[in-house]
């Protein structure tokens, strides 16, 4: 209301204004974590994107959130490049399917703390007042809850920096100084395991955009529909995802390692079944009679969903060499930025605007798009699990049969 944004606005500034530059920036970064200090490059985006999440509360209008915003996905596309290049040192390729869910499954709890630690601020600040700070003046409720929001950037920052060490790169000499392949090696890895890439790269992000969107537009369809409260909201669906997404990616994980033949089959079984189990339950949540009832279906929409969120990049960290971990992770999160956390939202906020025409017909936005992604990201799935299937086979040992 203050800065007049309609659905698709928001959308954007939730999807494209951070996934874009997200994604865009994770290419280099994805590089340099390759042959850099992966601790320090974390350190660094850790500080960036905590200032500009402080900055999005002093707002003015749609361009400036819209760049406060790209400014927290620059600093953020530090993470995950560096993070899980850091696991692939730590931990055997077989078995990186379980940290890579843990890891995946922390952001679940961010964001259900987000929700429910949100809905909570805004619910007391809406009650005992706005604060009013030096030059800002009087703040807007959502101005003051992104200021609080960032305020935990800084304690963490401190915690990375004392507590985490950089670990030695598996399969490099620690004699001999990490050279950074030329691109065209890169590609050339790419290229001969297409497939199998691809079912990762389009198809896992294609399962990450269904979880983005019902993320970004679950709350206010259970505000514009069932009626509930900013609070309610928060405390309900934060939980959900606490507790389901967390669990999802880490279950997720294990699935993988449970159910792995050769060459990062399990990563893609997990991905495969999360697709098929999620589906009938998307469908369903947007058309349950009730708030409680919408939110029973959500549960297992969030869990089965999150299942294969930790295994696409594990997969890639296994097919790529480990010169070329860093920067093939990247490739996977531009892909993930940009068709999950950018279109999924955005198609659900179009479908509102111009297909349904009304806020309150966001239920039907979550039946179609989400159903239609699900489907789509099963065929890539499907084609990259044959790939990996034949490859098996043709390097199994004569007599031997694959599983």
């Amino acid at each position: 209301r203050d800065l007049q944004l309609t659905d698709t606005s928001i959308s954007l500034l939730q999807g494209l204004a951070f996934a874009l530059f997200y994604a865009a920036c994770g290419l280099p970064l994805g590089r340099m974590a390759d042959h850099r200090n992966r601790k320090w490059m974390i350190a660094s985006g850790l500080a960036v994107w905590t200032l500009a999440t402080a900055l999005c509360g002093t707002a003015a209008g749609f361009a400036q959130l819209f760049l406060w915003r790209v400014l927290v996905g620059i600093g953020e596309a530090t993470l995950t490049p560096c993070a899980f290049s850091m696991m692939a040192d730590l931990f055997k390729p077989q078995r990186l399917a379980l940290p890579a869910g843990l890891y995946t499954g922390a952001s679940f709890i961010g964001s259900g703390i987000a929700l429910v630690a949100g809905g909570a601020i805004l619910s007391h600040l809406a009650q005992s007042g706005a604060p009013v700070l030096p030059v800002l003046g009087e703040l807007k409720l959502w101005q003051a809850a992104f200021m609080i929001a960032a305020a935990p950037g800084v304690l963490v920052l401190v915690v990375l920096l004392l507590a985490v060490r950089e670990p030695a790169r598996r399969g490099v000499p620690v004699d001999r100084p990490v050279l950074r392949p030329p691109l065209r090696e890169v590609f050339a890895v790419y290229r001969a395991k297409a497939r199998a890439f691809n079912a990762v790269f389009v198809g896992v992000s294609l399962l990450g955009a269904v979880q983005f969107a019902i993320g970004a537009w679950g709350p206010a369809f259970l505000m514009r529909v069932h009626g509930w409260t900013p609070g309610q909201v928060g405390a309900a669906y934060g939980a959900v995802l606490i507790l389901c997404g967390t669990s999802g990616a880490i279950v997720g994980g294990w699935l993988a390692v449970r159910m792995e033949g050769r060459g990062g089959q399990g990563q893609l079984r997990t991905a495969q079944l999360s697709a098929l189990a999620t589906l009938p339950f998307a469908l369903a949540f947007p058309l349950a009679p009730s708030g409680s009832a919408a939110l029973m279906l959500l549960a297992p929409t969030v869990f089965l969903g999150s299942l294969a969120l930790g295994v696409g990049p594990a997969l890639t960290a296994v097919l790529a060499p480990p010169a070329m971990r860093g920067a093939l992770i990247a490739v996977n999160f531009f892909a993930s930025g940009l068709i999950g956390q950018a279109i999924g939202p955005w198609l659900v906020a179009l479908c509102t605007d111009r297909l349904f025409g009304a806020p309150v017909h966001v239920r039907y936005s979550l039946v179609l798009v989400p159903g239609v992604l699900l489907l789509l990201a099963l065929v890539f799935i499907r084609i990259g699990l044959g790939a990996l299937r034949k490859d098996a086979s043709s390097s199994a040992p004569a007599g031997v049969r694959t599983v």
